[in-house]
This record gives structure tokens, C-alpha cells and sequence, in this order.
């Protein structure tokens, strides 16, 4: 079972964004940054959680930021994930643009239209993807 607890601290995370669920997020975060043996999904999960700690406004979220990019060079769902995380950390529409290229490569068009609403100009594009794909909106 401590096989898949890379992949369940991913989820959690990846939900927590989604949902808007910040309540623990300082734990979750920590919780991710772990080094856990046999972690397979670790990426996944450090690019979750740093973009959780982004989206919580925690007050390490630059330094999980830089921590998850310094691992997830050869890892196409994970540098979407952090381009994604540094626009909401700043505001720059470039690293934004960047996530959703990204999201386009890996073919992982629910991540490609959360992105989508956080471009205003793109925003009904992302709707509108979730709709076809039955999704709610992020919180």
C-alpha cells in the first residue's frame, strides 16, 4: 500500500485545488514534499502540491514551486501543472499560455480547460470544455 501513497497525496491535492478546499492544505503540502520510498508518482504529487500551496497562499508556495520544477524536467504533466502554478502565482498570462500548450501535448483536456478559466479571453472556452466533458468548474 505505501506503493500508492505518492498517488493518493497527488489526488488529494490535485482536489483540494480543484475544489477550493484549503482547510489543510499547510499538511497536505508537507505531505507531498515527503520522500516516501517507492514513489513512482512523485512528481505528480510535488507539482500538486506546490500548485496547492499556490492556489492556499501559503507563504512557502515560491519555494515548493521552485522545489517541484527542479524534479519535473522530464515530466510533461508536471511542467504544465507548475506553468499553470506560476501564473496563478503571478499573474503571467505567458506561463499560463505555456500550461495550456502543455495540457494540449498530454492530450489532458479537463486540466487544458481549468487552465482555460483562468484566461480571461479564454475563460468560455474552459466552460465550455467542462460541459462536454461533464465536469463542474473549479471553486
Amino acid at each position: 500500500m505505501l506503493g500508492h501513497a505518492t498517488f493518493a497525496a497527488f489526488a488529494d491535492a490535485r482536489v483540494a485545488v480543484h475544489s477550493g478546499r484549503f482547510g489543510g492544505a499547510a499538511d497536505l503540502v508537507g505531505l507531498v514534499f515527503t520522500d516516501f520510498p517507492q514513489g513512482r508518482y512523485q512528481t505528480y504529487a510535488r507539482a500538486a502540491g506546490a500548485e496547492l500551496a499556490v492556489a492556499a497562499g501559503l507563504p512557502d508556495a515560491a519555494e515548493r514551486l521552485a522545489s517541484a520544477s527542479a524534479v519535473a524536467g522530464e515530466n510533461d504533466w508536471a511542467a504544465a501543472c507548475l506553468a499553470r502554478a506560476e501564473g496563478r502565482r503571478s499573474g503571467d498570462v505567458a506561463a499560463l499560455a505555456a500550461s495550456v500548450a502543455g495540457w494540449e501535448r498530454v492530450g489532458a483536456r479537463f486540466e487544458r480547460a481549468c487552465t482555460l478559466l483562468l484566461l480571461p479571453d479564454r475563460a468560455a472556452e474552459g466552460r465550455a470544455e467542462l460541459a462536454a466533458l461533464g465536469c463542474p468548474a473549479p471553486a
